[in-house]
């Protein structure tokens, strides 16, 4: 016998399953990150520059992927009719958005990054990297577009739902 709806308890059992996914996701991101950046690259790059873009990049790169992963969980749990899946993705659109932002930033800034004798930089020192004005500039505005994005999509959101619950009387 199959159910066309859901139960509040199979509800709120789908839900903490979505949020445990979710902060899975993240820490498998951020662990595969670290792997893969001290596997490959700690040695190569102990006294160099290129130590914090690459790792930087790296973890934008995984952030992108958890998004993705986030993102389409998201969806299939709203198809399914659980609505914490909207609150899925976005809050990994706004933890993804600044990683994926600054790797967006070094991929446009940098060439050949990954070969060691021909990778080129805009920044020629470390302070140079960490102050520049369009990593941290474009996050905060990328994240308030976000966030008004999502604020929006409630408020629509919330409105269909009282025009449904009226046209019902």
């Amino acid at each position: 016998m199959r159910k066309d709806s859901l139960t509040e308890n199979e509800k709120i059992f789908g839900s903490k399953l979505l949020w445990i996914y979710g902060i899975g996701c993240f820490a498998l991101a951020n662990a595969v990150h670290i792997f893969i950046f001290y596997a490959f690259f700690t040695r190569k790059l102990a006294h160099s520059d290129w130590y914090f873009i690459i790792n930087d990049f790296l973890g934008g790169a995984a952030m992108l992927a958890y998004l993705i992963i986030c993102v389409i969980a998201g969806l299939s749990a709203l198809r399914k009719g659980n609505a914490q899946g909207r609150l899925l993705i976005m809050f990994s659109s706004i933890w993804a958005a600044v990683p994926i932002w600054e790797s967006l930033v070094i991929m446009l800034k940098t060439k050949n990054m990954f070969n060691s004798s021909t990778r080129t930089s805009v920044w020629h020192t470390y302070d140079q990297y960490l102050l520049d004005r369009d990593r941290f500039g474009g996050w905060l505005i990328l994240v308030f577009i976000l966030l008004v994005t999502f604020f929006l999509a409630k408020f629509k959101w919330a409105k269909e739902k009282i025009s449904v619950g009226r046209s019902g009387l």
